[in-house]
């Protein structure tokens, strides 16, 4: 196994975008999992916000870390590019794959 010295990103501000993308991230995952355990459609039992409200208000959290990231990196958002209309092409053939087999909820 190597072994390298590892230090901290140095960009302070750099350092703090990296880090806020990385913890919406994991509120968004966090809420993913609340709605696979509970139900989309559920509320939290204690402040009793709907999962599905829960989840789209962490999505947009991380749009715009994500977002604030890509301008620190000199990056600005200039809408959807190649790669995201390949991926998300993909999930709707999959989707489509999905709802053939009678996946598909009402």
């Amino acid at each position: 196994m190597t072994i390298n010295l590892w230090k901290p990103e140095a960009d302070i501000v750099l350092h703090q975008a990296l880090g806020k993308c990385a913890e919406e991230c994991a509120e968004l995952s966090q809420a993913l999992a609340r709605c696979l355990i509970q139900g989309f459609h559920e509320a939290e039992p204690v402040t009793h916000k709907l999962n599905r409200t829960h989840l789209l208000d962490e999505a947009a959290d991380l749009k715009a870390a994500l977002r604030w990231l890509f301008d620190v990196l000199d990056e600005p958002f200039q809408g959807e590019s190649e790669r995201e209309r390949r991926k998300f092409d993909g999930f709707k053939r999959w989707q489509a794959m999905l709802e053939a087999e009678g996946g598909a909820s009402a």
